[in-house]
């Protein structure tokens, strides 16, 4: 976990590691659209931690 993680950052990584299993995003600035960058650019994941990201939405976690 990195609080300090911009969501322009776990783009980068989710889009550049797409053999990602699992991730720890809570506490970052994650938004719906890096939500979606992550979900779609990392097909292998099979658990992502979000606790704390308050501006992800129920309709952001759709693609789930």
């Amino acid at each position: 976990r990195c609080a300090k993680l911009s969501a322009r950052g776990v783009a980068h990584i989710a889009k550049h590691m797409a053999g990602l299993e699992w991730l720890d995003l809570s506490w970052t600035s994650v938004n719906d659209d890096v939500f979606d960058v992550v979900v779609q650019s990392c097909p292998h994941l099979r658990s992502i931690k979000l606790f704390g990201c308050g501006a992800i939405t129920h309709e952001g976690m759709s693609p789930i």
